[in-house]
């Protein structure tokens, strides 16, 4: 591997992103499905996708927890695997979501906050 570059490019489509709940969503009620975030958080994905696509670059597409629940999401992970050869990874990021927070009562989100036994129903879950 003389002189051989390699990088590696790791999208996500991040359907509950942090950084809008905490910025944005400052003095809202809060509204982990809003519209408007959604339709912004796969208009970034698809900008980034198409951009390295069209630069001949393949990408690890990382699916969060809460994108598995998004059947644009998954769809567009289908797509670019198969006409790209994108990989599709799984990220324990986004698990501040609606399905995730019904599921298990809680609004922690950090993977080490879990018990044992509960990590292991979460990743049990997300496979």
């Amino acid at each position: 591997m003389d002189n051989t570059f390699v990088v590696n490019i790791i999208h996500r489509p991040e359907m509950v992103p942090e950084y809008a709940e905490k910025v944005t969503g400052q003095g809202k009620a809060e509204d982990l499905g809003r519209k408007a975030l959604l339709t912004e958080s796969l208009d970034i994905f698809k900008f980034q996708q198409k951009t390295a696509h069209d630069n001949g670059l393949k990408c690890t597409i990382q699916m969060t927890y809460a994108s598995l629940f998004n059947e644009e999401a998954v769809q567009l992970a289908k797509d670019d695997h198969e006409k790209y050869g994108d990989e599709i990874a799984l990220t324990l990021l986004g698990l501040p979501c609606k399905e995730f927070r019904e599921k298990y009562k809680t609004k922690d989100f950090c993977i080490w906050m879990f018990s044992m036994e509960d990590k292991k129903n979460i990743v049990d879950d997300v496979f």
